[in-house]
């Protein structure tokens, strides 16, 4: 088995996840790959990030899962799973030197009251 991740603000577009899929599939034929990390804003972020596959809102965060999903299918893949899928308010708990919180709780499932978005469904 083997997790790959998955961060469009860092790594862009598909392409790359995609063939490294392949890759992995090609030369491991026996292991499943599972895109293990992946997070994507619902919601503005401190850092600014440009160039996203789709807006930073629930609906952004829900076509972009959806638009992954064959990508990571149709490379081999075995299935996603989303990164800090339950991160609340990290701006209170996240404590990590030489990293400031860039609004990890942006790229939870649920919003700042705890209710999932509807980017919950992208995974589907």
């Amino acid at each position: 088995m083997t997790g790959l991740s998955y961060y469009p603000m860092w790594h862009g577009d598909f392409n790359k996840l995609s063939s490294t899929n392949k890759a992995l599939r090609s030369n491991f034929s026996r292991a499943k790959v599972y895109l293990a990390e992946t997070a994507y804003y619902w919601d503005r972020n401190q850092k600014g990030y440009t160039n996203l596959p789709s807006p930073k809102t629930p609906q952004g965060r829900y076509d972009l899962l959806k638009a992954l999903t064959p990508v990571v299918r149709d490379a081999g893949g075995s299935g996603i799973f989303a990164w800090g899928s339950y991160w609340l308010q990290s701006s209170k708990w996240l404590i990590a030197p030489g990293w400031s919180d860039d609004d990890a709780s942006r790229r939870s499932m649920s919003d700042d009251n705890a209710r999932a978005t509807i980017g919950i469904d992208g995974l589907n």
